[in-house]
């Protein structure tokens, strides 16, 4: 039996908008789909800011390409690849959530794909992202990596390469430091949409379960966008209804081109 979903209006971006609910497992939200901006440089220029990337990551990055292109060469593909990717990653650590959140290691490997592995991370149209805590080992570093990196056509895939059991020392995509100001890239929409989202939605009686796997679904006239970029926010949207991101070991992206602006979100 399916659930009842409830109807709440809450107002951001001079407008009032509905999300549909079941007060703890489903959110369906129309309207006007919101991504969090990232620079890929190491050093640039945003809005007249100087930004500076945080040189481990890009290291790590950098790690994710050179494998990838070492394999690949060896299979002669031309890269960068052309198409429509979908990316898998398996994490396993010694390490807590905490230290590694979900959404930012899946990022930090799309954004190290970038450009050298696959022409544009925005046609990534699929992702997940499975974490898995492990004892300590004398003969192991702290993180496995395994990523997988698919073609997409249409109702079908096709495997361009995985790469299992890496050990390398994992980062997740970290903030770039603004080198003339505090909080010049801060996006203001975003903001209000977490908070009137967040608010309307407790208001209403919303109350997230202890679910271990969650799934976002975006779709829209959203080609150009990054589909870990929106991911971001509306994980955020979770954690200000009262999600415990600790409880998360395993998440699901997907976007599809639509008429309908929509996001759904799920937890299993």
């Amino acid at each position: 039996m399916r659930k009842k979903m409830n109807s709440v209006k809450a107002t951001w971006d001079n407008g009032t908008h509905t999300i549909l609910h079941d007060r703890n497992s489903k959110l369906i939200i129309q309207g006007e789909i919101f991504r969090k901006q990232y620079e890929h440089n190491i050093r640039s220029t945003v809005n007249t800011v100087k930004v500076l990337q945080d040189v481990t990551m890009m290291d790590f990055q950098s790690k994710i390409a050179m494998l990838f292109r070492s394999e690949l060469g060896l299979q002669r593909i031309g890269l960068p690849i052309s198409g429509q990717f979908e990316v898998n990653v398996k994490v396993e650590t010694t390490r807590t959530i905490q230290d590694m959140p979900l959404i930012g290691v899946l990022k930090s490997v799309i954004d190290g794909l970038n450009g050298s592995i696959i022409n544009e991370d925005r046609y990534v149209v699929s992702a997940s992202i499975e974490y898995i805590k492990r004892g300590r080992s004398v003969t192991h570093l702290n993180d496995i990596l395994s990523i997988e990196l698919l073609k997409v056509r249409h109702t079908t895939k096709q495997s361009i390469l995985t790469c299992f059991n890496i050990p390398i020392y994992v980062v997740a995509k970290r903030e770039a430091l603004l080198l003339d100001s505090d909080d010049a890239l801060l996006s203001f929409d975003e903001t209000d949409f977490v908070e009137a989202a967040a608010q309307g939605l407790i208001a209403d009686g919303m109350t997230l379960n202890n679910s271990k796997e969650l799934y976002m679904r975006f779709t829209g006239y959203i080609d150009d966008y990054d589909i870990d970029n929106m991911a971001l926010i509306y994980f955020d949207l979770l954690k200000a209804i009262g999600l415990n991101e600790s409880n998360i070991h395993r998440i699901l992206l997907e976007k599809e081109q639509s008429k309908v602006q929509k996001v759904s979100l799920s937890l299993q």
